[in-house]
């Protein structure tokens, strides 16, 4: 039997995000959350993921979650990781890798891994989360 690779589903990413942490961070925005925060930044996010349905790419999409899928990122907690270290050279005074959303906590296991094999190579990690996956 075929082991399962994990994967976490990305919205988007900003390479020279300066609010998100210390220094400059690349920042991971994930796609799910719970909330829906009146004054929230990112609603697109909002939408959760649906990992049952796949459409294929000549159908038209028939829901919210479906047209989601089409937009997003879904790497490996490596795969991630690689694309964020392309710009370690900008990461002096404290920058590094920042986890936001949505909710970043809606995908903890990838979040987790990803932020396991950063602190392996001395990379700070942040976390931009509302704990509403604790409650």
């Amino acid at each position: 039997m075929e082991e399962k690779q994990l994967t976490g589903y990305i919205n988007s990413t900003e390479s020279f995000g300066s609010v998100d942490g210390p220094g400059v961070r690349f920042i991971f925005f994930m796609q799910g959350c719970p909330l829906r925060c009146k004054y929230c930044h990112n609603p697109e996010m909002w939408a959760g993921i649906n990992r049952s349905q796949q459409v294929k790419k000549n159908e038209s999409p028939q829901s919210a979650d479906e047209i989601t899928s089409q937009l997003m990122l879904k790497l490996t907690p490596q795969e991630a990781l690689n694309m964020a270290l392309r710009y370690k050279n900008y990461w002096k005074g404290g920058g590094g890798i920042t986890v936001s959303g949505g909710e970043a906590m809606c995908q903890m296991e990838f979040v987790t891994e990803l932020f396991r094999l950063a602190k392996a190579l001395g990379i700070n990690t942040a976390l931009d989360t509302s704990g509403i996956v604790f409650k």
